[in-house]
């Protein structure tokens, strides 16, 4: 498969970006093709990376106690999978795996920060996608913690005069 057969345009990561910067990430990224159930990466490894899912989808868990993981959804075409853990400098909380083989780009700290440097604006919008991203699954995982929350008896609700700290 070749990436200009890609129409990189629709993705939500490349979304407003110029084709120079799209293509400088693709040039200086590292591009690899994914068999099914494959790991890009598990929790606990170094964060020094985030990947944009060119082809296929990545199923991701997060790590609950020592031994569970627990599914949070599926990340499709075009969206990108890892940065929270890279811009929080912590490492991996939670672990990806490719649903179907697949092609991603591998973006690593390196990359990110010539972005930052050579195609600046660019840069910022990327940011913009990426955040949107992020806050977008913090989103839907603050719902689910609420409907958690709504339907287990035994959890304490704060009344909004009480403060959680």
């Amino acid at each position: 498969m070749y990436i200009d057969e890609i129409n990189l345009s629709t993705f939500s990561t490349f979304g407003a970006i110029s084709s120079e910067a799209t293509f400088f990430l693709l040039a200086r990224g590292t591009i690899y093709e994914i068999d099914k159930n494959e790991w890009l990466f598990k929790s606990g490894d170094p964060s020094d990376s985030f990947y944009i899912i060119l082809v296929g989808d990545v199923d991701f868990f997060c790590k609950v106690g020592e031994r569970k993981k627990i599914f949070q959804g599926r990340i499709k075409t075009g969206m990108e999978v890892g940065v929270t853990s890279m811009i929080a400098l912590q490492p991996r909380w939670g672990s990806a795996r490719m649903h179907s083989k697949g092609v991603v780009v591998k973006i690593s700290t390196d990359v990110f920060h010539e972005l930052q440097i050579h195609h600046n604006a660019d840069f910022s919008i990327l940011m913009i996608n990426l955040m949107r991203e992020v806050c977008r699954r913090f989103i839907r995982m603050s719902s689910l913690l609420g409907d958690i929350v709504l339907s287990d008896k035994n959890i304490i609700l704060l009344n909004d005069s009480d403060r959680l700290l």
